[in-house]
């Protein structure tokens, strides 16, 4: 009977933390989007803000670090703004650190357009 009472608390402890896990990363996935690539993309403190070089293409801005493209993001449609992030190192395994790192250049643009 206690062995089924533990297991029982096991399992519900694990399932809210993956609960709570999947509300974290949802948040990253929201960044994404086509007001920030816009902001991004037309902000002059872009560049400042980033540790990354930063690449304005027609429809694309690409992250580029010591010659190297490591991911871009790239606006789908005009229509829908559907933006999507393209992960090049790691074949895709990095795209969730990409996702962090855009979420945090997006807060410090915002932080320095407030400032100005």
């Amino acid at each position: 009977m206690l062995a089924i009472v533990l297991l029982i608390i096991i399992v519900t402890a694990i399932v809210i933390y993956y609960q709570f896990y999947w509300i974290k990363i949802e948040q990253h996935y929201e960044c994404i989007n086509y007001e920030n690539y816009s902001l991004i993309k037309e902000s002059p403190f872009s560049e400042e803000c980033s540790s990354y070089q930063i690449l304005r293409k027609e429809n694309e801005i690409w992250f580029k670090r010591d010659g190297y493209s490591l991911f871009y993001i790239s606006l789908k449609s005009m229509d829908s703004r559907n933006v999507e992030l393209i992960g090049l190192d790691g074949y895709g395994i990095r795209n969730m650190e990409f996702k962090k790192y855009i979420c945090r250049l997006v807060q410090k643009i915002k932080i320095k357009h407030n400032n100005q």
